[in-house]
C-alpha cells in the first residue's frame, strides 16, 4: 500500500486528478495540482484499487513521473494503441520498455515524441486511424501518428495552408463529426467558426 507520506490520489482539494483514461485494463489518473507530472494507474482489471506489494507483481499499481522540468502539467491522456500524455512543451509515448510485458512498474518507460506542445482546454480528438491535437497557442492544428520511419509519433501540422485563419485568433473549443464528411468544427476567439474536412486516404 502507499506509504503515510505518499498522499495517493483523490485524498485532499490538492490531490484530484485534471486527466483521466483507461488503458491496458488500467485506470490511469494524472496531474494532480500538488504534483502537476505524476501518474496513477490501478491495479489490473480492478480500476478502484492502489496497492503495491512488497514483492511485486506484474498487475500492481503504477505510480510514477513523467521526466520533465518545464510546462511540468500533463494536460491529457489519449490511448492510440499505445498511451500517450500530452503537456504543454511535448509529447509523450508511455510504453513497456518490455518486449514480451506490458506496463509494470519495473517496465514502464517515457519517450518523447515530439515538441510542439498542446492546448491545456482542447482535448485531442480521435479520428479514424490518427490524433488531432491543437498546439498550445491554439493556432495550429496537428495530426499525431506513428510514423514507421522514425518509429516513433510524430505531428504533422494539417493547418499550414490555413494559418491565415488562425492570424490573432485562437481556437477555444472543438469538436469532430465523423459522418459524412469527417468534419472537424472549431471556434474561433472572436466568435467565428472555422470548419476542416480531415480525410486521411486523401491526404
Amino acid at each position: 500500500p502507499f506509504e503515510e507520506s505518499d498522499v495517493p490520489v483523490m485524498v485532499g482539494s490538492d490531490n484530484y486528478p485534471s486527466s483521466v483514461s483507461i488503458s491496458q485494463q488500467r485506470l490511469i489518473w494524472a496531474s494532480t495540482k500538488a504534483d502537476p507530472a505524476r501518474v496513477f494507474m490501478s491495479e489490473v482489471g480492478d480500476f478502484y484499487t492502489y496497492n503495491a506489494h512488497e514483492i511485486s507483481k506484474p498487475d500492481d499499481c503504477i505510480d510514477f513521473k513523467l521526466p520533465i522540468t518545464r510546462f511540468a502539467k500533463i494536460n491529457h491522456i489519449c490511448e492510440m494503441r499505445k498511451l500517450l500524455m500530452f503537456n504543454s512543451a511535448c509529447e509523450w509515448l508511455v510504453d513497456s520498455a518490455s518486449s514480451v510485458q506490458g506496463l509494470t512498474y519495473e517496465t514502464i518507460q517515457a519517450y518523447p515524441q515530439s515538441y510542439s506542445g498542446s492546448s491545456e482546454r482542447l482535448k485531442p480528438i480521435i479520428c479514424n486511424n490518427s490524433l488531432i491535437f491543437c498546439e498550445r497557442t491554439g493556432q495550429a492544428v496537428r495530426r499525431f501518428a506513428y510514423d514507421i520511419s522514425n518509429d516513433g509519433f510524430a505531428g504533422r501540422d494539417v493547418s499550414v495552408l490555413s494559418a491565415s485563419i488562425f492570424e490573432n485568433n485562437n481556437i477555444v473549443d472543438w469538436t469532430y463529426q465523423q459522418f459524412p464528411y469527417s468534419t472537424l468544427w472549431c471556434v474561433l476567439k472572436d466568435g467565428t467558426a472555422a470548419s476542416f474536412e480531415f480525410m486521411e486516404e486523401q491526404d
